[in-house]
């Protein structure tokens, strides 16, 4: 258990699976309060200290709406975890919409959140932001140009 992350303020994309719901339920479990943002999610909803926020990411003026919510809201945001990622089957999509589709997810998002999130968490007093990516930005993988 981490006493130090309890009450904090935590958003994670991507975290209906995976590694996005093991990092969600860390969190939870040393007492903080996460908003897990992401597609997937059938609803949004609130449960205790977990709020489930379906949301497409990629729509930026909905993204930008909902953190001046959540940073409103709480007057600080500590932790950013940008976790969601794809990666598309090269044979089912044209170049072009596969490009696209994977740089506005893996490369956009990010940006644009910490843009977004910046004024809330410097009103932490030890804010972080994670960026997690993928063993692809490594190692070329076949059918999978991103």
């Amino acid at each position: 258990m981490y006493p130090d992350l309890k009450n904090k303020v935590v958003i994670v994309t991507g975290g209906f699976r995976g590694n996005g719901k093991a990092i969600v339920n860390s969190f939870l479990e040393n007492g903080a309060k996460v908003y897990s943002l992401d597609n997937k999610f059938n609803k949004s909803e609130k449960k205790n200290n977990l709020i489930k926020v379906k949301i497409d990411l990629t729509n930026f003026k909905d993204l930008e709406q909902l953190i001046k919510k959540i940073g409103t809201k709480n007057k600080k945001i500590d932790i950013l975890i940008n976790n969601a990622g794809i990666t598309l089957d090269f044979k089912k999509y044209d170049l072009s919409t596969h490009w696209y589709k994977t740089l506005n997810i893996n490369l956009n998002v990010p940006y644009f959140l910490i843009n977004y999130c910046r004024k809330f968490l410097i009103k932490s007093k030890n804010p972080s932001i994670i960026n997690i990516s993928s063993v692809s930005s490594k190692i070329a993988m076949s059918n999978n140009p991103s």
